[in-house]
């Protein structure tokens, strides 16, 4: 038996087995992996077929787990984190402390923050 290209139906069966020992997140990477040694080998991976599309959303369904959200930010922190980064010196500390009040000054995300040049 041919490891590829893999029929939609052995892969679904693939992640079905491992939806017990593995995070939805996770079993995506490996499908994701899996498409990929396909498209190296030359093979199309649909994963969109109902064999997988249906066990993975079944595995979210099941096992999936809501993102933990973080607490915001207070004022407290950010004038300890400032007053930690004042005692430091040099071009960096200075860079982080903008950064960081900035950041809290207009409610931005660390994803929006991540767009400045480091």
């Amino acid at each position: 038996m041919e490891p590829l290209p893999a029929s939609p139906e052995t892969v679904g069966s693939f992640l079905a087995a491992r939806a017990t020992t593995h995070k939805a997140a996770s079993l995506s990477m490996r499908l994701v992996a899996i498409g990929q040694a396909h498209r190296l080998a030359g093979h199309r991976l649909d994963a969109g077929h109902p064999a997988i599309r249906e066990t993975m959303k079944g595995i979210r369904r099941t096992h999936g787990t809501a993102p933990t959200k973080k607490d915001a930010a207070v004022a407290d922190v950010i004038r300890d984190a400032v007053g930690v980064l004042a005692k430091r010196h040099g071009l960096r500390a200075l860079r982080d402390r903008a950064l960081l009040l900035v950041g809290f000054a207009a409610a931005l995300r660390r994803s929006e923050l991540e767009r400045f040049p480091a």
